[in-house]
């Protein structure tokens, strides 16, 4: 790194390596950094993390003052994905660690590419106010167009300029050029189409941040340009300038230049722009989440005990009375339900329902993944497919016997409700984490996931960010689901996530959502 630093003349004032064993240390040398007024940038190559939540209120201090880059690696790990549950599975070690950082206000790198070009940018940059719009002046039209798409999959704002800038530009341009953002001086664009327009946008003060690109055409002023550029990046030192010079030795006379001049120029548009995204979707400086109190005054102390009484029991999951004891008492909603060994008392309930359909299922704590067992039958709506569906099931609890095991009836929910899941996990580091998605026995291969470390105060916005959020809202006409619902469904499984510290994880997969509410189908409790 430091041979790097050299070439590309930026200069390191501290370079320290230090294991998991020194992390105190390591808190203490960036608060003291931090004031540091040699240090502009903070850099993080992360291979292993301890003391997660210690690490983060200091990386959140430290990220409110100056730019905090890391790069973890490791994220094909197969051991991370290991767990018994649908949510495990779904909360691997890195996308916590990347929410993680977000929320601390820091700026993950992929790879070791996107770290040194960060840094470099950042050195060279006059600010760091990443937000807002990006303006782009372009004299090739494919470029702009290409540029528009990068923008719009790395969530960077190309706000149209004022009515004021564009008058400004119709009186000096000719007029087939667009002046929507991109802003197209054209093919024949010599340097000083280029000075006449960046002076127009520069000077109003619309955009903190610019993106000049040029490719080589007939007239093209590479150098010239270059040199017009040089001059404005040193007259408006409180706007950013980054450009990208394509077609190598053509334009390398231009690329000169700027390099000489400490301008960042990327040698193509989709560098520029996935790199900008980084900076753009930056979390908020500080915006130390974790910090959130949350209160626990009405603790279950009869639920406690038999939570407590299971896991030295070695269950590895809470039986379902206990489930349901929890939805009750934590205004949960679950379809009218009921457990049972005893045929004629199954049928009894099922009959209060008939003709409406029942879904019945295996209730067991070894019974983790109903589906793979073929243990659970949808759309019973008879007493002559509740006879099939009852035997097949006592069969499959008698050939893997089951613990503790049960059928579960419960009233089917309609069948245009939405699936979603949620779900609360235990990681080492970072402690509670939950998540909202997609649901349903396809959740892993749509990958339609949030995720949160507790506590979390703002729930609407994780279900909004999925794309089943943007269904549940009402997509292309369809009504609204009861988005209210979920969200109360999520804030009392971050309650009981903190009141009963036993629980290593829930998994609630499906969450039906209807119009009208969203009801919980099956809700696991895992104690290991």
């Amino acid at each position: 790194m430091l041979d790097w630093a050299e070439k590309k003349n930026i200069g390191f004032s501290h370079f320290i390596s230090i294991g998991n064993k020194a992390m105190l240390a390591e808190d203490k040398l960036l608060s003291c950094l931090k004031d540091d007024k040699n240090t502009k940038i903070f850099a993080f190559y992360l291979e292993s993390l301890k003391n997660g939540k210690d690490f983060l209120k200091t990386l959140s201090e430290v990220s409110s003052k100056k730019p905090c880059l890391i790069m973890e690696p490791g994220r094909s790990n197969k051991a991370q994905m290991a767990s018994l549950s649908h949510t495990g599975s779904l909360t691997p070690n890195y996308k916590i660690l990347q929410i993680a950082f977000k929320n601390a206000g820091a700026i993950q790198a992929r790879n070791t590419r996107e770290l040194f070009s960060l840094i470099e940018t950042l050195e060279y940059s006059h600010h760091y106010q990443f937000e807002g719009s990006l303006c782009i002046v372009t004299n090739g039209g494919g470029a702009g167009v290409v540029s528009t798409d990068l923008c719009e999959e790395n969530k960077i704002l190309l706000e149209k300029p004022s009515d004021k800038i564009i008058e400004l530009l119709k009186k000096e341009l000719p007029p087939m050029c667009s002046l929507a953002n991109p802003i197209d001086v054209l093919g024949d664009a010599k340097a000083d189409r280029y000075e006449k327009t960046l002076k127009i946008i520069l000077e109003s003060g619309e955009y903190k941040n610019l993106f000049i690109i040029l490719t080589p055409q007939l007239g093209t002023q590479a150098k010239e340009t270059a040199e017009v550029i040089v001059k404005l990046y040193k007259e408006y030192p409180n706007i950013n300038i980054f450009t990208t010079f394509i077609g190598g030795n053509k334009v390398q006379p231009g690329i000169n230049v700027l390099k000489a001049n400490k301008v960042i120029n990327f040698d193509y548009p989709v560098d520029g722009i996935n790199l900008l995204g980084l900076l753009f979707n930056r979390g908020k400086q500080g915006d130390n989440k974790m910090e959130i109190e949350i209160e626990n005054k009405s603790i279950n102390v009869d639920i406690k005990n038999k939570i407590i009484k299971a896991k030295e029991e070695g269950l590895p999951s809470l039986p379902q009375d206990i489930v349901n004891e929890i939805m009750d008492f934590y205004h949960i909603p679950y379809p009218k339900s009921a457990n049972f060994t005893d045929k004629k008392l199954a049928l009894d309930f099922c009959k209060k329902i008939f003709p409406s359909p029942v879904v019945m299922k295996i209730s067991s704590p070894d019974a983790i993944h109903k589906t793979e067992m073929k243990g659970i039958f949808v759309g019973i709506n008879d007493e002559k497919q509740f006879g099939s569906a009852f035997e097949s099931l006592m069969n499959i609890i008698t050939n893997k016997k089951l613990k503790n095991a049960s059928v579960l009836i419960q009233e089917m929910v309609n069948r245009s409700a939405k699936e979603a899941i949620i779900g609360m996990n235990t990681d080492s580091n970072f402690g509670k984490i939950i998540i909202f998605g997609t649901g349903g026995v396809y959740t892993e291969v749509y990958d339609d996931i949030s995720l949160r470390i507790l506590p979390n105060h703002d729930f609407k916005e994780m279900v909004n960010e999925t794309k089943l959020g943007k269904i549940l809202n009402g997509y292309r006409g369809e009504k609204p689901k009861n988005v209210q619902s979920v969200i109360d469904v999520l804030e009392a499984i971050q309650k009981i996530a903190f009141d009963f510290p036993e629980i290593c994880s829930i998994d609630i997969n499906p969450l039906m959502v209807t119009e009208d509410k969203a009801y919980v189908v099956d809700f696991k409790i895992l104690l290991k």
